[in-house]
Parts: C-alpha cells; structure tokens; sequence
C-alpha cells in the first residue's frame, strides 16, 4: 500500500500521473487502488503459504489474482486501468509474502524468487492473464500478443508461465518487467532511487530513469540538468497528450520503489527546488 502510494503521488513524474495531476484521473486511479488491496493481500498469503510448502507455484492461482485486480480496477472507474501497476502490485504481494515467510532478503534473492513465482507459475494463470487484459480492454498489450502469435491456444500448447508472458509484455508497460530478461533494470533503478537524498527526488530519477527510452533527445536533456519543479512541470505539460503511454512506466516505477525501500532507501519526503 505504501510503495503503491508512493508511486501514484510523487510529483513530478513528467508524463505520467501525480497529485497535481489537474485533470481528475489522479482521484479516479485511486478509486482502483482501493479495488487493488483485497487481491494483493490474498495474493500475500499465498506468497506465505508457497514458502510454507501448503500451495505449490502452479496452485497457487496468482493469475488469477491479477486477472481479479485489473478487472475490479476496471469496474471501478470504467475505463482501462493501469494494467501493469495493478498487475505489479499483486505480484510484488506475493513475492514479499514469501520473502518474509521463508526469512530470506527480497532484493539479494529476487532471481530466485522472480523463477519460484512467476517461472513456476502453470499455462492457466497466463490464459488467465491474457483474458483478463481482453476483459479490461487493454487493446495495446492484446494486440502486442497477437501480433507475436501469442493465443489462448498457443499457450496451452506451449506451456507458457507468467514469466514467459512478462517477457513479451513489458515491451508495452513496464509493469511486467519483472522478468529474467528485464528485471536488473528495475534494480538500476532501485539503487539510483536508494542513493538518493530523500524519497521524492529518489522516486523522480529512478521514474526518469525508466521513462528515459521515451523521452526525446531534448527533453531527456532538460531533465538531466536538474530535477527543479518549474523545469519539470514544464516537461510534464509538453507530455501530458501521452500520459497513457508515460503510465506504462509506472509499474516498473512500483517495483523499483519497493525494492529501494527494502534497500535502505530514505523515508523523507521533500519539495523539489522551484527553480
């Protein structure tokens, strides 16, 4: 809840949604926040009871957490809903949930914990996913699979996992990057938000840090001189007709941000200097 929070307020994310975001889709994300708590604490205690040896990986339904999360996120506000934040949220529950039960530290054994959850997760929880993303109308992350081959069919033939999903996946939202192809960027990202001088400016780096691939030359630029308020308002509102798109970037921004809270990151908020 708190990383989730923490993600969604910080401003300012040029692109992507913040509290001083003006339009109303900041209150109206939070109404599927609120929809998103139920499923990541069940999906908590079954990351516990998998490190408990009561459930196995391939039992423990975590597809189909995700596929309740985004479809309650959904029914919410009544339009697409951050797909790989929500998504994010439930996984990263479980993963903790069995962090913390087995005693062991999230982010020296996130390898193994990133194959045990989502690699040995069973073709059911990624057909789950993939009707779940069609339910919600997440037409860009559909059509990526389709355009890849990737079917109802096809991965039942194949056997594919979660995991295999997420590789494919976080070429559209970041929130699927937790993945063996991807993941040492969200921990680039979490250790330029750790050493960082407090929370705020942390979790802005490391969200410029992953956006950095969809920023033009220039704006990247701006952004690398200093993270002053007026400069990066100014970014924000040049940005702000692809804010579905800068969004993509959130999920990663939620692991990152609970990996850097986990690495010592600072817990002080501040006011980035007006410029």
């Amino acid at each position: 809840m708190r990383s989730l929070l923490i993600t969604l307020s910080v401003a300012i994310k040029p692109g992507a949604l913040h509290r001083l975001t003006l339009s109303g889709e900041f209150e109206q994300r939070l109404m599927e926040l609120a929809e998103v708590l139920d499923p990541m604490e069940e999906a908590y205690r079954r990351g516990r009871n998998l490190a408990l040896g009561k459930v196995t990986s391939q039992g423990m339904g975590l597809g189909q957490l995700v596929g309740r999360a985004v479809r309650e996120a959904f029914d919410a506000s009544g339009q697409t809903p951050l797909t790989g934040l929500w998504t994010a949220s439930v996984v990263m529950s479980s993963i903790a949930g069995y962090a913390d039960e087995a005693g062991i530290n999230m982010v020296e054994s996130l390898r193994t914990l990133i194959v045990r959850v989502l690699y040995g997760s069973s073709p059911a929880d990624a057909e789950e996913l993939l009707s779940a993303l069609a339910d919600v109308n997440d037409s860009d992350l559909v059509n990526y699979l389709a355009d890849k081959g990737i079917t109802q069919n096809y991965i039942a033939m194949n056997a594919l996992t979660l995991g295999d999903l997420f590789e494919n996946l976080y070429q559209v939202d970041l929130g699927f990057m937790l993945n063996l192809k991807s993941y040492q960027e969200l921990v680039r990202a979490s250790k330029i938000l750790a050493g960082s001088q407090d929370l705020t400016s942390g979790v802005v780096r490391a969200y410029m840090h992953l956006a950095s691939p969809l920023l033009a030359p220039d704006a990247r630029e701006a952004a690398e001189r200093g993270l002053d308020l007026k400069r990066l308002a100014r970014l924000d509102k040049a940005l702000e007709p692809m804010r579905s798109r800068y969004n993509r970037v959130l999920g990663g921004l939620f692991y990152s941000v609970v990996l850097g809270l986990a690495g010592g990151a600072p817990l002080a908020f501040s006011s980035l200097a007006p410029g």
